[in-house]
Parts: structure tokens; C-alpha cells; sequence
């Protein structure tokens, strides 16, 4: 009997892509995870980290807030979105609002995404942690 049965295929897909998405930019501003099986290479992830990075322009206001906003989004094979960014966690206030659109804003200007159509599977499923102390580093 496969796994999925067990558990459910959705959420195998949910669990290997929070766990990959973790590795990849786990302690950076942006945060997108390596997939756990390395299918996607050091460059190809650098790639991402810049895409993301250079479409995101978080509010003054929040350069030192202790806020990360944690945004989920689906990609076509083209690299553009199947479904729109959503943020995952709770917050309230202006701060948080502003942080969350600006973070929806990025994900939405940065598509096209540039990733190779052989992996596929790898990205199109995408959680990404945007910490407005580190906006930048992904770049690096």
C-alpha cells in the first residue's frame, strides 16, 4: 500500500515542501526552503533567493520589527502563479497588514520565476518566510 493512503497525499506534499522550504532560506530574510532531496542545485537556489529578493521592498516602518510573514503560493510550469500568494500566519495591526501585502506584492511582481522546467516538481509548490530585518541577504 502506497503512503499516501495513510497519511494523504496532500499532506506528504504539505510536509516535504515546509521541510524544503526551511532548508533553502530557513535563516535568511526571505525564506524558502532547499528541497530535501538536493534536486535543485546551489545556483538554482541562489537564483531564487535573488529573484525574491530584489522584488521585495518592505515598509520602512518595519526594519526592525520582529515579524516574519509566511506566504504560500503554487507556480505553473512557466513559472508564473497557478494560484495567488496567501499569508499563512496570524497577525493584526497596520505593521502586520503592511508587511503582508508588501510580501504578496512581491511574489506577484517577481513572476516569472526563472527555474529550470526539468525540476518541475521541486518548486512548484512554494512557502516563504519574507523577516523585514533581513531583506536583502537572500541576494547575497
Amino acid at each position: 500500500m502506497h503512503i499516501s493512503k495513510w497519511i494523504g497525499f496532500g499532506a506528504i506534499c504539505r510536509l516535504l515542501t515546509a521541510v524544503a522550504l526551511f532548508l533553502v532560506f530557513g535563516a535568511h530574510g526571505i525564506g524558502l526552503a532547499e528541497p530535501q532531496s538536493n534536486t535543485l542545485t546551489q545556483d538554482e537556489i541562489k537564483s531564487l533567493r535573488a529573484q525574491l529578493a530584489r522584488c521585495w521592498s518592505p515598509p520602512v516602518e518595519a526594519t526592525n520589527a520582529n515579524v516574519i510573514i509566511r506566504v504560500r503560493f503554487q507556480l505553473k510550469r512557466d513559472g508564473n502563479l497557478r494560484t495567488e500568494p496567501i499569508v499563512l500566519n496570524d497577525g493584526s495591526g497596520e505593521l502586520f497588514q503592511n508587511l503582508s501585502e508588501s510580501a504578496r506584492r512581491a511574489v506577484r511582481s517577481c513572476q516569472p520565476f526563472r527555474l529550470p522546467l526539468a525540476k518541475y516538481k521541486e518548486w512548484k509548490d512554494v512557502e516563504i518566510n519574507f523577516d523585514p530585518r533581513r531583506p536583502g541577504e537572500a541576494a547575497k
